[in-house]
Protein backbone atom coordinates (compact mmCIF):
# COMPACT_ATOMS: atom_id res chain seq x y z
CA UNK A 1 0.00 0.00 0.00
CA UNK A 2 2.74 2.65 1.10
CA UNK A 3 4.70 1.91 -2.43
CA UNK A 4 1.27 2.34 -4.59
CA UNK A 5 0.53 5.85 -2.08
CA UNK A 6 4.85 6.93 -3.17
CA UNK A 7 4.23 6.17 -6.76
CA UNK A 8 0.84 8.20 -6.91
CA UNK A 9 2.39 11.01 -5.60
CA UNK A 10 5.26 10.96 -7.70
CA UNK A 11 3.17 10.78 -10.63
CA UNK A 12 0.80 13.76 -9.66
CA UNK A 13 4.14 15.91 -8.78
CA UNK A 14 5.36 14.94 -12.30
CA UNK A 15 2.05 15.50 -13.48
CA UNK A 16 2.07 19.21 -11.72
CA UNK A 17 5.59 19.87 -13.03
CA UNK A 18 4.41 19.33 -16.58
CA UNK A 19 1.25 21.39 -16.30
CA UNK A 20 2.68 24.51 -15.07
CA UNK A 21 5.48 23.63 -18.21
CA UNK A 22 2.58 23.72 -20.43
CA UNK A 23 0.41 26.91 -19.37
CA UNK A 24 3.26 29.09 -18.97
CA UNK A 25 3.60 31.85 -21.22
CA UNK A 26 6.90 32.45 -22.54
CA UNK A 27 8.75 35.71 -23.11
CA UNK A 28 9.62 36.01 -26.93
CA UNK A 29 12.30 38.24 -27.64
CA UNK A 30 11.84 40.99 -30.54
CA UNK A 31 15.02 41.58 -31.69
CA UNK A 32 15.97 44.10 -30.14
CA UNK A 33 19.58 44.51 -28.91
CA UNK A 34 19.81 46.84 -25.44
CA UNK A 35 23.83 47.81 -24.67
CA UNK A 36 23.07 50.64 -22.31
CA UNK A 37 23.99 48.43 -19.36
CA UNK A 38 27.73 48.51 -21.17
CA UNK A 39 30.45 50.98 -19.76
CA UNK A 40 33.96 50.84 -21.38
CA UNK A 41 35.69 51.46 -17.67
CA UNK A 42 33.62 48.34 -16.16
CA UNK A 43 35.03 45.12 -15.70
CA UNK A 44 32.05 43.24 -14.16
CA UNK A 45 28.73 43.13 -16.43
CA UNK A 46 25.48 41.15 -15.49
CA UNK A 47 22.98 40.89 -18.05
CA UNK A 48 19.21 39.50 -17.21
CA UNK A 49 17.10 40.05 -20.23
CA UNK A 50 17.11 38.56 -24.17
CA UNK A 51 18.16 42.07 -25.67
CA UNK A 52 20.88 42.63 -23.10
CA UNK A 53 22.38 39.37 -24.52
CA UNK A 54 21.57 40.67 -28.46
CA UNK A 55 23.20 43.57 -27.20
CA UNK A 56 26.37 41.42 -26.07
CA UNK A 57 26.40 39.73 -29.55
CA UNK A 58 25.80 43.85 -31.13
CA UNK A 59 29.05 44.54 -29.36
CA UNK A 60 30.84 41.48 -29.88
CA UNK A 61 30.25 41.53 -33.51
CA UNK A 62 31.40 45.35 -34.24
CA UNK A 63 34.77 44.50 -32.24
CA UNK A 64 34.29 45.66 -28.50
CA UNK A 65 36.86 43.47 -26.99
CA UNK A 66 35.98 41.84 -23.77
CA UNK A 67 39.30 40.61 -22.57
CA UNK A 68 39.73 40.97 -19.39
CA UNK A 69 36.30 41.49 -18.65
CA UNK A 70 33.22 39.52 -16.95
CA UNK A 71 29.52 38.81 -18.22
CA UNK A 72 27.32 37.03 -15.99
CA UNK A 73 24.03 35.93 -16.87
CA UNK A 74 21.42 36.75 -14.04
Amino acid sequence: MKKILFISLILLTFIGIFWSFINSSPTIWDGTADTDWYSEDETKFTISTAEQLGGLADLVNTGNDFFGKTVKLG
